[in-house]
C-alpha cells in the first residue's frame, strides 16, 4: 500500500473556514488533514444556540480531536489569530456554526 502524499502548502499555511449544516463533519476535518500529515489546528468560531448542542472547543475538552482546538477570539481578531496560530505549511480550520438563512445571520453578511 502506498502512503498518501502529503499536500504541499505555502510556508504561511492556509486558513480555511467551513459553513454547513450541523453534523456535516466541519469539526472533524482537521483530524482528517492531520491523517495526511498536514500540520493542523482548529479555531472554534461557533456560538451555541437553540439548535446547537455545544461547540467544537467544548467537545474537544471532553474528547481528543487529534489537533489543538482554540476558542474563538473576538470577531475583529479572528483573522489575526488565525494567521498567528496557523502552523507552518499547515492548515488553520475555522469551525463555524450551522448555516442559518436568516436576515440577521452572519452567513448572509
Amino acid at each position: 500500500m502506498n502512503p498518501r502524499p502529503v499536500p504541499v502548502l505555502p510556508s504561511g499555511g492556509r486558513r480555511v473556514a467551513f459553513v454547513g449544516k450541523g453534523g456535516a463533519g466541519k469539526s472533524t476535518l482537521p483530524a482528517y488533514w492531520k491523517s495526511y500529515g498536514v500540520p493542523c489546528i482548529a479555531i472554534d468560531t461557533d456560538v451555541p444556540g437553540e439548535k446547537e448542542h455545544g461547540t467544537q472547543y467544548v467537545h474537544a475538552s471532553r474528547a481528543d480531536f487529534g489537533v489543538p482546538v482554540y476558542p474563538a477570539p473576538t470577531e475583529p481578531q479572528i483573522r489575526q489569530e488565525a494567521q498567528r496560530l496557523c502552523p507552518e505549511k499547515g492548515v488553520c480550520a475555522l469551525d463555524t456554526g450551522p448555516w442559518e438563512r436568516k436576515p440577521d445571520s452572519p452567513h448572509l453578511t
